[in-house]
């Protein structure tokens, strides 16, 4: 886990990054490493529903089936968004909504 002494510098610095000379450069490293990640992931919850399945947890399997669509949609939304970050198509609007639980954002005092 990252704590927020370590996480809120680096939110700031890749926010001054975006808006920093080289913004078109960041911004295409941020889609490949987030299609990287989403590819990992993906490939991990795949893995996992096989080790379900062959395990006889069919409900495991189909609550992982949930999160494999979702890791889908979101690796087929990075691979459009690096595609046009690719053929300098401006950037449009994102949003992407994930649950959590509790999300802190801020310096502590």
């Amino acid at each position: 886990m990252v704590s927020e002494d370590a996480f809120v510098p680096d939110v700031q610095d890749h926010a001054s990054a975006l808006v920093g000379s080289d913004a078109d450069g960041t911004r295409l490293r941020t889609v490949a490493r987030m299609l990287a990640l989403e590819k990992a992931r993906l490939q991990f919850l795949l893995a996992r529903q096989g080790v379900s399945l062959e395990g006889g947890h069919a409900g495991g399997a189909m609550r992982l089936d949930k999160l494999i669509s979702s890791s889908s949609k979101r690796l087929a939304t990075f691979i459009r968004l690096h595609r046009e970050e690719l053929r300098g198509t401006p950037p449009g609007s994102l949003i992407m909504v994930a649950n959590a639980e509790r999300v802190t954002v801020g310096q502590g005092g």
